[in-house]
Formats: C-alpha cells, sequence, structure tokens
C-alpha cells in the first residue's frame, strides 16, 4: 500500500495535489483551482475503490483456493465484486471503472434490493386493518343446533 507523504503548512496546496495525480493524467497546470481539487477528489476515490477491488479479489482468490462450489466460483465472485463496485461509484457520481455491467450473480438481487424486502409489520404502517367493523351476514338460527 501507497503511503502519503505529509506536507509542512507552508507547501503550496497545488504542490499536494500534482503529487497525489499520476502524470498519466496529463498536464493540469492549466486547470483553475477548483479543477484541481476535482480532479485530486475524484483520482482519490477512483483509487481507494481500485485499491478495495484488488482487495476483495484477493479474499475471493483465498476462498476458492481449495476449489468453487455450485452456482459460485472465484471468477463469478471476481466478477460479482467488480459490479458492486460498478453500482457503488455510480451512486456517488463517479463514472463506473470496471467492464462488469450485469450482475454476474443474479440470484442474490433479491437481498440487494432493498425495496423487496419484507419488513415486520411492526416496522410498517399498516393501512388494512378494520377498525370497528360489524359483520352482518350472521343468520338468526345459523347457531341453533350448536352445543357446548
Amino acid at each position: 500500500m501507497q503511503k502519503i507523504r505529509l506536507f509542512s503548512p507552508d507547501t503550496h496546496w497545488k504542490t499536494c495535489v500534482l503529487s497525489l495525480v499520476p502524470e498519466s493524467y496529463g498536464s493540469i497546470h492549466k486547470y483553475s483551482d477548483c479543477c484541481y481539487l476535482a480532479l485530486a477528489t475524484m483520482y482519490i476515490h477512483l483509487k481507494m475503490y481500485d485499491e478495495a477491488v484488488q482487495e476483495e479479489k484477493r479474499w475471493a482468490t483465498y476462498l476458492f483456493s481449495k476449489g468453487s462450489m455450485i452456482g459460485l466460483s472465484e471468477k463469478l465472485l471476481h466478477q460479482f465484486v467488480e459490479y458492486m463496485a460498478n453500482r457503488r461509484m455510480k451512486g456517488i457520481q463517479l463514472t463506473p471503472a470496471y467492464d462488469q455491467k450485469t450482475n454476474p450473480l443474479p440470484w442474490v438481487d433479491h437481498w440487494l434490493n432493498s425495496r423487496s424486502t419484507q419488513n415486520a409489520p411492526q416496522e410498517t404502517e399498516i393501512e388494512s386493518y378494520v377498525i370497528g367493523g360489524i359483520k352482518q351476514d350472521v343468520k338468526k338460527d345459523q347457531f341453533k343446533s350448536f352445543k357446548l
């Protein structure tokens, strides 16, 4: 893991930004101060996502080092990690960085979609209760043959 350099208080903030953004982003000297910060922030977020994805993939590789199981393998779990990273990146307005556009494990969608989970009755407001209702379809002699 790369260590982040600490800068002295008199170091100009643009120098800090330039040290974080790799040269592959091109020359950012021409941008305004706002663009410097936006670019550095975006790069830092992408880097954090990439590190997390790589760590999850290493964990998946370890989990399946002895073999796979029905419906789940190392490759599928790697694809799922990329899919979830893409979803999370979209959630914070970043462009998805991975090729996995669809869920490779569609059977977990039930647990991913919070709108489809069933809540306990005390956690939701139930509007289907009838309060003070009386059913009037009982005839006078309907229980005539009933004995205790």
